[in-house]
């Protein structure tokens, strides 16, 4: 919701409305004396509250992440930026200057 004016609800307090649901119905078919379930038509109450929250991204561009060792043992790597971790092979990568490289070729994995 990029533009506030035109919602029509206020935000951060509750807004109750009513809307139709649809609900079974045990109904006993006079003629063959079996129940049967009925589609009723019900209003039920609901409170809503509708907050705003701004944009933000969850995970940083494919090379723009900037990665630190959190576990040497494992060789676990984490981006200070975002919440990314990297299970990293110490055979094939290597972090250089905060990426995550190739070991022999030198180019960034992510």
């Amino acid at each position: 919701m990029t533009d506030d004016k035109k919602f029509p609800h206020p935000f951060d307090t509750p807004v109750t409305t009513e809307r139709e649901v649809d609900m079974y119905q045990m109904v006993i078919d006079e003629k063959t004396k079996t129940p049967k379930l009925k589609v009723v038509k019900n209003k039920i109450q609901e409170t809503v509250v509708y907050h705003n929250a701004p944009e933000q991204s969850f995970s940083c561009e494919k090379g723009k992440h900037n990665y630190v060792m959190i576990d040497t043992k494992k060789y676990i790597a984490k981006c200070t930026n975002c919440t990314k971790h990297w299970r990293m092979n110490p055979q094939y990568h290597k972090i250089l200057e905060g990426h995550i490289r190739h070991r022999t070729h030198n180019y960034i994995i992510d």
